[in-house]
């Protein structure tokens, strides 16, 4: 794997910032800046899940790790200092077939933070 990409590690752990709107709930992954909004926090959160491993994979499989990992603008970051955890971490599976890559069993987690004003 060349230097300037990033590989994922099991001690990696991704922001999601949950936010309730009109329509239901959106989810945003900070370091890969993904979005998704669902009518509930379960489902969003299953979405964002969802979307983290196809990027991922997808990133892989063309060979091009560096891609998955661009984080959302700055602003987006701000949020972080008004949220707060919820739930326990959830473990996201990266595995499957590729030709790119010979450690299939890697994973990391997405932590699940409300940033809904109390």
């Amino acid at each position: 794997m060349p230097d300037s990409e990033v590989a994922p590690d099991k001690d990696m752990i991704l922001q999601v910032l949950v936010t309730k709107t009109a329509a239901g709930y959106e989810a945003h992954c900070l370091p890969m800046d993904i979005v998704t909004e669902a009518g509930s926090v379960e489902q969003v959160m299953n979405d964002i899940v969802d979307l983290i491993t196809a990027q991922y994979r997808y990133a892989r499989d063309t060979n091009n790790l560096a891609s998955a990992f661009v984080p959302a603008p700055a602003e987006a970051w701000q949020q972080l200092a008004h949220a707060r955890p919820t739930g326990s971490l959830r473990t996201v599976d990266l595995g499957g077939h590729s030709e790119h890559c010979d450690n299939l069993g890697q994973s990391l987690a997405v932590q699940e933070l409300d940033v809904t004003p109390a």
